[in-house]
């Protein structure tokens, strides 16, 4: 068999997976010992609401900690609080929405009369979150979810005399947002997202859908109250089936760690975790999982050159399980171009650099390491459309562009919050001019 075309960038690539957060188990106990005491507490207080006692199931920690994706301190986790209406309250039935990747959810009460006050309290919540036909407000139950940890949070501050942890809430889309502070060592903070979820254990008939298949192991699936506008959607998300999908595929890991590792170094806020796994989804499914025991060096170039593709010529990322709803649709189509376009000219001078030791290290944030884009400073890049038709616009590449976003899709892996440009560093790699011909950005962006 040749060798691996670019086996050359394998120890860079080593070098920098380094840099990203490897936890011991030691270190992974020590978090769940945390979480669970966070959750004794409030479990207990949020019990205490009669629907969130009737629905409640369980909970499911989803997000790059769970699925060993993480690239830096796991400081943030992502909770599913998985709800369940009983019989007595009725069924939920799941109907199609006309936006792709959304369902909407209708009660189908139960008209027996309910005896027990507290059983008959929570069928008379779970009727409030609903309209005149029945159909569940994504709203009403966003805002039910925050009253259940208000009212929890202050029993806490009430009644435990020796506190523990400091609590600060705050919301963002379905998610209740705690930043938790260790009393004593304050120099702990974790984040935690709490979503209420609607869990399934049937597939959907939605229309479009993906059809389920054995290897998904597992037919659960969660209807998140998350939408770009109609107040009845509620987003579909398959997060154990791609969990399943993607598992046995260590190597692949490696890669996705790095790619994310080169969005955030980039501060390319606005794609997302989840577009990311998406990514390797649809390279998952076209090639098997055999595919990811190639050389680290090949997968990675390769999900680059995809990277850039979805955003220069596809200019959309299909979202896996309902492929017409292209996740990219809500971001800025600058945005797009300028990231694609940093794809490009980082492909081209890899390849023209393929032989020097370390040189895509240049790429990434290293610790104790000097930026490459501070070296000739001297230099000017100059940019036009000749170059394979690839625009580059520096005047929006050099300013950052904000606005509001909803996001389609994060089982958490991912934030649903602003989209901004990539760009808060072009301007000084305009200045510095990195070999003449790369143009990008050099900023950090959050998970």
């Amino acid at each position: 068999m040749a060798p691996y075309k670019y086996k050359n960038l394998e120890d860079s690539i080593q070098k920098i997976l380094k840099g990203t957060v490897t936890l011991s188990d030691e270190e992974k106990k020590r978090y769940n010992k945390y979480l669970k005491e966070i959750f004794d507490v409030l479990e207990n207080e949020m019990k205490k609401d009669p629907a969130f006692n009737a629905l409640f199931r369980q909970k499911q920690y989803v997000g790059s900690f769970y699925e060993n994706m993480k690239i830096d301190m796991p400081d943030e986790f992502d909770i599913n609080f998985e709800l369940c209406l009983p019989s007595y309250i009725g069924f939920v039935e799941v109907c199609s929405s006309e936006h792709p990747g959304f369902c909407q959810l209708r009660l189908l009460e139960n008209t027996s009369s309910v005896p027990d006050t507290r059983k008959a309290e929570a069928k008379k919540q779970v009727k409030k979150w609903t309209d005149a036909e029945g159909f569940f407000s994504r709203y009403k139950v966003n805002q039910w979810m925050q009253s259940v940890v208000d009212k929890a949070l202050r029993a806490y501050e009430q009644n435990y005399n020796q506190k523990i942890y400091k609590f600060n809430r705050s919301t963002s889309g379905p998610a209740v947002t705690l930043t938790v502070t260790l009393i004593k060592h304050p120099e702990l903070r974790l984040s935690l997202d709490f979503v209420p979820v609607f869990v399934f254990e049937y597939w959907p008939t939605v229309e479009n859908l993906r059809e389920w298949t054995p290897e998904m192991k597992v037919e659960k699936w969660y209807a998140v109250p998350k939408s770009i506008s109609n107040d009845k959607d509620f987003r579909l998300s398959f997060w154990h089936q791609e969990k399943y999908l993607l598992l046995g595929t260590d190597q692949m890991k490696s890669v996705l760690k790095l790619i994310k590792k080169l969005r955030d170094d980039q501060q390319w806020k606005g794609f997302s975790s989840y577009y990311i796994k998406t990514m390797f989804l649809w390279k998952t499914a076209a090639n098997s999982r055999y595919y990811w025991r190639k050389g680290l060096g090949d997968t990675f170039i390769e999900m680059l050159n995809d990277f850039k593709d979805y955003l220069l010529k596809q200019n959309a990322l299909p979202f896996f399980w309902i492929e017409e709803n292209d996740l990219l649709s809500q971001l800025n189509p600058y945005e797009k171009q300028n990231i694609g376009g940093y794809l490009h000219h980082m492909l081209k001078d890899i390849e023209r650099n393929l032989d020097k030791p370390g040189h895509l290290e240049n790429y990434f944030k290293l610790r104790e390491r000097v930026h490459p884009f501070e070296e000739d400073s001297n230099d000017e890049i100059i940019w036009n459309e000749s170059d394979e038709e690839v625009n580059w616009n520096p005047a929006i590449a050099s300013r950052v562009i904000n606005q509001d976003s909803s996001l389609l899709t994060r089982p958490q892996e991912d934030n649903f919050g602003t989209v901004a440009a990539v760009a808060v560093g072009a301007a000084a790699l305009f200045a510095v001019g990195l070999f003449a011909h790369i143009l990008g950005d050099s900023r950090r962006a959050r998970e």
